[in-house]
């Protein structure tokens, strides 16, 4: 029976993926840069073929059983050296517990393995690092500490051909699955919170959230959604209510601003009865007869003129 190697993680999120992929690179060409950044649940581990989709379904009812996004903080670097040349993030936090729980449920069926080390969450920036890399590394690094919020389990499958790490599914935190038989295909209706990476690909809108992070704990979030022509909306502003009154509101705003820019929209939309119209209009937005208000960003200069 053919076998596939797949492994379960819990993907970064993208802007902190590429914080790491620097980090990364910093430290030379390795192999961990075949694998996209990430905590592992599930080591690499052959699955037979007919026994795949019970893993995908086993990673769908584990994610399903965590109704909400684990928040943790990663960093600073640290070593398993000298038992293995490995440089690593560290992860701590309040969802810390959560993963370790996650991770001894995943252990079974056919992702269950016996590890050759204690389980420790961490995320890998080097696996084969020199003595003085790994000095370099803990000279250099000891400042950075990110706090970061995961939505799901990513089940990632290598590729014989060029051996890279590719996801196959996304299962995530809070999922409420049915699983029907259409035609000659069992297909899965996931409910959740959070869409996955690849549903954000599909339609015509992409879901954007900016959260504000205080001592690793998330206490506002900008909600919207970038179309894929040149519009950009700012659909919700939320922010704890004792942290109310702080600038937490209007530095989110323009936090949602600046990264629907950087996007390459051309304006940017809300609702005119949103009860954020203060920080609206104190960012430069404008009422509009069709009831919204509006920011648009000026035309790029053409290069060469003055």
């Amino acid at each position: 029976m053919p076998r596939r190697r797949l492994g379960a993680v819990l993907l970064l999120p993208r802007n902190i993926a590429n914080e790491v992929d620097g980090l990364r690179r910093a430290l030379g060409v390795s192999p961990i840069e075949r694998v996209p950044p990430h905590i592992t649940l599930v080591p690499p581990i052959n699955v037979r073929e007919d026994e795949v989709d019970d893993a995908l379904a086993l990673a769908r009812r584990v994610a399903g059983d965590h109704p909400t996004r684990l928040h943790v903080t990663i960093g600073p670097v640290a070593t398993f050296s000298p038992l293995t040349p490995v440089v690593y993030l560290s992860v701590n936090g309040p969802g810390l517990d959560a993963i370790r729980s996650i991770r001894d449920a995943l252990d079974s069926g056919p992702l269950a393995q016996e590890l050759s080390h204690h389980y420790v969450p961490h995320v890998t920036i080097s696996d084969d690092a020199t003595d003085k890399e790994i000095h370099g590394a803990l000279a250099s690094l000891t400042h950075y500490v990110e706090p970061i919020a995961l939505d799901g389990i990513t089940v990632l499958e290598q590729d014989d051909a060029d051996k890279m790490w590719r996801p196959i599914a996304d299962a995530p935190f809070g999922a409420t699955t049915t699983t029907r038989t259409l035609g000659a295909d069992r297909v899965t209706f996931a409910e959740h919170a959070h869409e996955t990476l690849e549903a954000q690909t599909i339609g015509r809108y992409r879901p954007l959230a900016v959260e504000a992070i205080v001592a690793g704990h998330t206490v506002g979030v900008a909600r919207g959604r970038v179309a894929r022509g040149d519009v950009a909306w700012l659909d919700e502003l939320v922010v704890h209510r004792e942290h109310r009154g702080s600038g937490v509101g209007g530095g989110l705003a323009r936090a949602f601003v600046d990264a629907v820019r950087a996007r390459d929209v051309s304006e940017v939309r809300s609702a005119r009865g949103a009860t954020i119209a203060g920080f609206l209009v104190k960012l430069g937005f404008a009422p509009t007869d069709s009831q919204d208000y509006v920011l648009a960003f000026p035309a790029p200069r053409p290069q060469g003129s003055r």
